[in-house]
Parts: structure tokens; sequence; C-alpha cells
């Protein structure tokens, strides 16, 4: 079995704002979250909580 040093990660990406020709809005915004996998949940149940704040 070979072990790796890899760690796993995902990313969440959002957007806010429109950047159509003519009529977009003033400001567009891309946001990105990483986040370790192994958190991924954990960090997950935080959010959910402030969100009900």
């Amino acid at each position: 079995m070979i072990e790796s040093n890899t760690k796993e990660y995902n990313v969440y990406i959002d957007e806010s704002g429109d950047e159509g020709i003519n009529k977009g809005s003033k400001y567009f915004i891309l946001t990105d979250l990483i986040v370790d996998k192994e958190k991924d949940l954990e960090i997950s149940k935080k959010l959910m909580k402030l969100k009900q704040i």
C-alpha cells in the first residue's frame, strides 16, 4: 500500500452581480472558500447555526 501525504479540499465559489452588456450591475463580486475536506461537515454545521441568528 502506498501512503499519500496529499490533503483533499472542497472549494465553494459564489458570485454576485451581473456583468451583462450595457445593463450590468456596477459591481461584480466573486468569492471562494477553500475547506479542508475533513472539516467540511463541521464547518457546514457552524454556518447553518449562523444563518439561524
